[in-house]
């Protein structure tokens, strides 16, 4: 039987390492990991936690196709793979990490189905409600401990957008069309391995390209993929191995 499994499976050291295009094909990978509640650690240009509706029912790593790269996180918490969740943004200026917390924290009391097609987890979360209210704490990278605030007994997925380096479209971004989004990977990439540097090793990790059909759901320039991918991975095998 032909595998279905979105991207393909290498390792960084020891460490599984899926590559998917879109993001939410990483859900495939987290599920078949068969880790239960990790701490997600989340690289990316964009949360991914805006929608939490789907089609149908999540039942395993293959309805990852019902997901799309706004909702692919909610299903995760709810099926108990991820209980934590750390958002790190390198195109933000204040160069902060973001704190989730325990996300059940914030979902809705209901988990129902709408009806045969979709279905609701639950996830409460609108324009950044959820910081407003003070369910998300905001914590400084420079002269604070990550290592005191991520858990180390709780297994870790590294999951990594590679927009977070390197990304051209800037009103998704919240940024001016002047903003460079697209160069200075090298410098993103080198800030987030000193912030990588101070976790625990992880136990899985899922890198997306983010190309789409290269133009929908297209975040990185297709000419840059290749030197933005290579560039992480070299800076991750020398942390990791």
């Amino acid at each position: 039987m032909k595998s279905t499994a979105p991207g393909t499976l290498k390792s960084i050291g020891e460490i599984k390492t899926a590559l998917v295009d879109d993001h939410h094909e990483a859900f495939y990978w987290w599920w078949n990991s068969e880790l239960e509640s990790a701490t997600l650690f989340h690289v990316d240009g964009h949360d991914d936690m805006s929608e939490a509706i789907v089609d149908r029912q999540i039942k395993g790593a293959e309805d990852y196709k019902s997901l799309n790269i706004a909702n692919f996180i909610c299903p995760a918490v709810h099926h108990g793979i991820i209980s934590h969740i750390y958002w790190l943004n390198p195109h933000s200026k204040e160069r902060t990490l973001l704190d989730y917390g325990t996300p059940k924290t914030f979902f809705s009391k209901r988990d129902v189905i709408l009806n045969e097609q979709n279905y609701k987890y639950g996830w409460d979360y609108h324009d950044g409600d959820m910081i407003r209210k003070g369910n998300v704490k905001i914590m400084p990278l420079d002269g604070f401990s990550i290592r005191k605030s991520i858990p180390k007994k709780r297994p870790l997925i590294l999951d990594i957008d590679l927009d977070a380096f390197c990304c051209h479209r800037n009103s998704t971004l919240g940024k001016s069309k002047d903003y460079k989004g697209a160069l200075g990977f090298e410098e993103r990439i080198n800030q987030t391995m000193n912030v990588l540097a101070q976790l625990p090793k992880p136990d899985l990790i899922t890198i997306a390209s983010s190309q789409g059909d290269g133009k929908y759901r297209c975040y990185v320039p297709p000419f840059m993929v290749g030197d933005v991918s290579r560039y992480l991975a070299l800076n991750l095998r020398t942390l990791y191995e």
